[in-house]
């Protein structure tokens, strides 16, 4: 389980070690704290108001102000970051960040890596505050589904355009090198089942439910009224299993799931803005 949040927020407010260099950063809508200096802090900043400015303009719901604060703390490296993973059965789960989100307080945890793969998670992350604001109780197929589905949300340098639904080579390289999940399996997934939080099976879950995701928005033929309708059902509280019973009738969707991620290339959406993104 999460080391509970007011501990996190405890240690890295006000007992980081000395020899840590952290520092704060306020943007309009997050406070953030970063062990990599004040001009990378920044840019981190910066990137995720950037995100939630873009996003906000093409997904309805997303650029609202959440009810409770945003803090998010970001570590030098892996080895900063993993005492303060979330454990599974004693052990830290693997993973490149996480999002918390409670009552009084939301929080995003992630190490800085690489830049292109920092700012992957930053979406990531970032995406599970937007759906917590927009819809929440959802199975993890689909929280994680959507979670990576955006993190390939892209700004142009221009601030003029961006892409979305690109395809991740590594969630391909996997779905067709290992076997699929079964339907039953996926959606029985839960935050506290092996498969969520186990190296490889995790790996596995995340990269099934963004395949799935994208085939049913991207796919043809499109069902994105049956999946609207599917969040509208697990947000009320029908079960994962039920939800989908009745709302996607079709019996070969794993079939086809498999056709999908075999394709040379995956179809995703372009966005032109009147106004550039600062």
């Amino acid at each position: 389980m999460r080391r509970p949040l007011w501990l996190a927020v405890l240690v890295w407010l006000f007992a980081a070690p000395a020899s840590a260099q952290w520092v704060r950063i306020d943007s309009p809508n997050f406070t953030v704290f970063g062990e990599i200096g004040e001009e990378r802090t920044r840019e981190y900043a910066a990137e995720f108001e950037r995100f939630r400015e873009a996003l906000g303009r093409v997904v309805p719901g997303a650029a609202l102000r959440a009810a409770v604060p945003a803090v998010v703390i970001i570590f030098k490296d892996q080895r900063s970051f993993g005492p303060y993973r979330p454990l599974f059965n004693g052990k830290p789960v693997e993973l490149s960040g996480y999002f918390s989100g409670g009552s009084s307080l939301n929080m995003i945890m992630l190490p800085a890596t690489q830049r292109d793969a920092a700012l992957r998670t930053i979406f990531h992350e970032y995406s599970h505050l937007v759906i917590a604001n927009v819809a929440r109780g959802l199975p993890p197929w689909i929280s994680e589904g959507l979670a990576e589905y955006y993190s390939t949300f892209e700004v142009r340098p221009d601030g003029r355009r961006a892409t979305l639904g690109r395809p991740i080579e590594t969630h391909l390289i996997r779905l067709n090198s290992e076997r699929l999940l079964t339907l039953e399996e996926l959606l029985a997934v839960e935050r506290d089942s092996p498969l969520y939080n186990e190296g490889s099976r995790r790996s596995m879950v995340y990269s099934q439910s963004w395949a799935l995701v994208h085939m049913l928005l991207n796919g043809e033929p499109r069902r994105e009224n049956e999946f609207n309708e599917y969040v509208r059902l697990v947000s009320s509280g029908q079960s994962a299993a039920g939800a989908w019973k009745d709302t996607f009738a079709d019996p070969k969707i794993l079939e086809q799931l498999r056709e999908y991620v075999r394709q040379f290339s995956m179809t995703g959406y372009g966005f032109s803005f009147a106004e550039d993104i600062a």
